[in-house]
């Protein structure tokens, strides 16, 4: 198996799901089931509370999601169930998310077209994350996979799907003897099902005097390495 090619776990006769690289003719279904899955999530709820309204969000930031899924693509660091209709990305270690320098070149621009106040909320979010990841996970974090973004359609969503691309990661990882780290809000129940420990926690919007809502859960978890064979 080369270093690019995804260990799959192809389930056709038991009626599991299906894992298989992300093609670039699935990207746009899957660029908007990310935009929908995340809809009703802490972080998602905070960043709404001070943006403009669903369909201008929606002609924003589908674009924005769909460009990284591309050359998440040239990769091979997508893997997807039913079409794009449940993704999971991933890093190698030792490397960054393929897309992220794309990201970061184009942040700003779609940050241009958010309220100050949402792309404040957004800073704080991107900042606790980055403080947390090197404060609870250190040098260490180059030698895990990274398990970057997992996500599935509000309508497919209890057939198993993510728990599939979670597995099939994980296999990759146990095969070569390596932890995985994740970050998440609030999905930190369905990781520890998959093994994974909380090793670092922070809060963010409980001082904001502009947002009544709940504070929002900044998380890092690591699966550790299982033996193989």
């Amino acid at each position: 198996m080369g270093e690019k090619t995804p260990l799959l776990l192809p389930h056709v006769s038991d009626g599991l799901p299906v894992v298989e690289p992300l093609r670039y003719s699935e990207t746009w279904t899957a660029a908007d089931m990310l935009y929908r899955a995340f809809e009703k999530n802490t972080e998602k709820r905070y960043f709404n509370d001070a943006d403009f309204g669903p369909h201008i969000r929606a002609r924003r930031d589908k674009p924005h999601v769909w460009w990284p899924l591309l050359l998440l693509v040239r990769a091979q660091r997508a893997l997807t169930v039913d079409h794009g209709n449940a993704l999971l990305s991933y890093a190698r270690p030792g490397e960054k998310t393929p897309g992220g320098w794309l990201v970061n070149l184009l942040r700003p621009l779609i940050r241009l077209a958010m309220p100050k106040e949402c792309r404040k909320r957004r800073n704080e979010f991107v900042e606790a994350m980055k403080r947390l990841e090197e404060e609870a996970l250190g040098d260490r974090a180059k030698e895990m996979f990274t398990l970057a973004g997992l996500g599935t359609a509000p309508e497919a969503q209890g057939k198993g799907y993510a728990s599939a691309l979670v597995r099939c990661l994980l296999a990759m990882a146990d095969a070569e003897g390596r932890a995985t780290s994740v970050m998440t809000t609030d999905a930190a129940g369905f990781y520890a099902l998959h093994g994974f420990v909380l090793v670092g926690e922070t809060w963010i919007a409980k001082d904001n005097p502009k947002y009544d809502g709940p504070p929002v859960p900044v998380r890092v978890m690591i699966r550790e390495a299982r033996k193989t064979g």
